[in-house]
């Protein structure tokens, strides 16, 4: 699969969106100007006759449109069109706005609620624990989960404006009715549409086509303007009675402009339906990647489709958000299949398994589920576990062992840790926990800073806990936990943020577990991500062009594959060879984590295809010595997150010292 043609193919339908928008804002504008001129000519016309205007009297429309002196209109029609043009704009941007202000942002907009880490609910429990494993497997930050509690039918969506600012919704029928390798199947396909750029074509694509609905909304107001609220069934009667014509005119304009409205809207969703329809194929077969089994995303379609309720939201679902889901929101007529944001369910399953005969379940033998394994195994539930049926129940947990990810399980921390990892008021600590030095003088003033996280006995705890553990296990538990702490006030989050700040600032020095610290907390408390914006184009597509930035980056790798300086010069030197474009070599200062953070916010906006080269590049860097290290694997993550680009085999196995074949 040709991850990076995908990539490139949404950035391309981005831009193309932004034409399509504009075309249907001219549209708009010329109907919506006719419109006023016919019937401020009509209306002049009906007076001087003293006779009532009915459209249906205009027998010669061309003779009409002759007669009208389309120059005296200007003084009306420029400020009336720079008026619709900046309410259309004006609301797609505020709408955008509004959708990408955070993950969940969309979610919270359906009525959906975000899953507390510390949630006792076994099948919430599995739902965190599924997303963690995704975002492990795939390399990426984990996202926030989010259930849709209202909607029965087994669906599913992604959100926000990036990678780090993400969120994973479903509905409680997806919760209640699908297995842990089903769910694992349709968490692997929305985490594909956040690595595919998905999200903020959706994103995009929902706030212009808002836009676009303004229109029929100042039509339906117009309309009710129009009509006799004291008696709807008689108005064309009182109107006549009271000679109030002018409801009639104010009635038919607010008819045209919802026509017209309609008929944006109608061109819109059928050039999304076919972008959208499009990405579900790359998302199923990217699921299947991801989790490395392709029935759990089959199982999970064919329970959709013999389910009483599919797939449907009701009371939701709206004003073109239907293209984020996992599967379409409503019924599926033959000519809603024209508008369908999604692929046929049979047509979907046969890519994925050609042996499918196109006979779904029966939904009577799609059971509940207790989010408990059918032979014992239990979830985890904040430190203790659910026995089969408590959840029914209500009884008291018992412990037992924990059902553990086939998933990089070398990457994953001991899930005895888990709750120090990802509970409320928790999750901070454990963080700068990871920090601690093992110099006694300074440890001493670290700690400090630490009590005002933790008391002073949970710190040597923690400390002995997770001093132990692995680079890429502390990394993971770093992407573990941020979704806590994103959670948490403004006022924390930067008391946070500052506190590991001093952390590392402490011995003068940047470890590798600091660095990946530094960075991947810093990129997370930013409001969005710089790279995305409503028109979505970059700052430059060419690595020629990138400048100190692509020799911070470059420098910054170097330096940590190796600690000699002149190889670590002739790694940047090697890189430039690689790159074709200038590369020089940083000072230490420059390949701090502040700078290393500036300088990938800009390259992060680089082409798919120009991001693959330098990971590419950066590859063979860390590779030059012919092992692959611990630290080499921790490093290829960090770049993978944000650069938005697949892990190479050779770095996915998360094992030490291996040979680079």
């Amino acid at each position: 699969m040709d991850f990076y043609t995908h990539q490139e193919d949404a950035r391309r339908r981005s831009r193309s969106l932004i034409w399509r928008f504009i075309l249907a804002n001219l549209v708009v504008v010329a109907v919506a100007s006719g419109v006023v001129i016919v019937f401020v000519e009509a209306y002049i016309r009906d007076s001087e006759e003293s006779q009532r205007f009915s459209p249906f009297r205009i027998s010669q429309p061309g003779s009409a449109v002759r007669r009208i002196h389309w120059e005296s209109y200007a003084p009306v029609l420029i400020p009336f069109n720079l008026f619709l043009l900046s309410t259309i704009t004006l609301s797609a941007f505020l709408k955008f706005r509004d959708l990408s202000s955070s993950g969940g942002a969309v979610a919270q907009m359906l009525g959906g609620e975000r899953v507390s880490s510390e949630t006792t609910d076994p099948l919430e429990r599995r739902f965190l624990n599924v997303i963690e494993e995704m975002a492990i497997a795939s390399n990426m930050p984990v996202p926030e989960a989010y259930v849709l509690r209202e909607q029965v039918g087994i669906n599913a969506f992604a959100s926000g404006p990036s990678p780090e600012h993400s969120a994973i919704a479903v509905t409680l029928g997806a919760l209640e009715r699908l297995n842990r390798e089903e769910l694992q199947g349709v968490v692997a396909h929305e985490f594909s549409h956040i690595m595919h750029a998905d999200v903020r074509l959706n994103l995009r694509l929902a706030a212009y086509v808002y836009g676009l609905l303004v229109v029929m909304d100042m039509g339906n107001t117009l309309m009710e303007c129009g009509l006799d609220s004291k008696d709807d069934s008689a108005w064309w009667r009182t109107s006549k009675e009271n000679n109030r014509g002018g409801d009639v005119y104010i009635f038919m304009a607010g008819a045209l402009l919802m026509a017209f409205g309609a008929l944006g809207k109608f061109v819109s969703l059928i050039l999304s339906a076919a972008v959208s329809r499009e990405r579900e194929y790359l998302a199923d077969a990217t699921a299947v990647e991801l989790t490395r089994n392709p029935e759990g995303i089959v199982s999970a379609l064919k329970k959709i489709g013999g389910y009483q309720h599919g797939s449907k939201v009701y009371k939701g679902a709206y004003k073109g958000l239907s293209h984020f889901f996992l599967a379409d929101i409503g019924s599926v007529t033959f000519l809603g299949s024209l508008f369908s944001t999604h692929p046929p369910l049979a047509e979907r399953i046969h890519r994925l398994d050609p042996a499918f005969s196109g006979t779904f379940p029966e939904s009577a033998t799609i059971p509940l589920q207790t989010g408990l394994d059918v032979e014992g195994v239990v979830q985890l539930n904040a430190g203790n576990f659910l026995e089969a049926g408590d959840r029914a129940r209500g009884s008291e947990a018992s412990r037992r062992v924990f059902e553990v990810p086939f998933l990089h399980k070398s990457w994953m921390p001991p899930f005895d840790l888990h709750s120090q990892i990802v509970d409320v008021g928790l999750a901070e600590g454990t963080v700068c926990a990871l920090l601690l030095s093992s110099e006694e003088d300074i440890r001493e003033y670290q700690e400090e800073i630490l009590s005002v996280w933790m008391k002073q006995e949970d710190i040597a705890r923690r400390a002995r806990a997770f001093g132990q553990l692995s680079v890429n296990q502390k990394l993971s538990v770093i992407l573990m936990a941020l979704p806590t702490i994103q959670a948490g006030s403004e006022t924390r989050r930067k008391a946070f943020q500052g506190a590991v700040k001093q952390l590392v600032e402490m011995d003068g020095r940047e470890s590798l577990i600091e660095f990946l610290a530094l960075v991947l907390i810093s990129y997370a408390m930013l409001e969005t991500d710089p790279s995305f914006s409503l028109r979505g184009s970059s700052r430059h597509d060419d690595l020629r062009t990138a400048g100190d930035d692509l020799s911070v980056v470059v420098s910054a790798c170097a330096r940590f594959v190796v600690r000699d300086e002149a190889r670590s010069r002739a790694l940047v030197a090697k890189a430039e060879e690689l790159l074709k474009a200038p590369c020089a070599f940083m000072a230490p200062e420059r390949c701090s984590a502040s700078s290393f953070l500036s300088s990938i916010q800009q390259l992060r906006a680089l082409a798919p295809q120009a991001r693959a080269t330098m990971m590419g590049a950066l590859e063979k860097l860390v590779l030059d010595d012919g092992v692959v290290s611990e630290s080499d694997v921790a490093v290829m993550r960090l770049f993978s997150i944000l650069l938005r680009v697949p892990l190479a085999p050779t770095f996915e196995r998360g094992e030490v010292r291996l040979t680079a074949a």
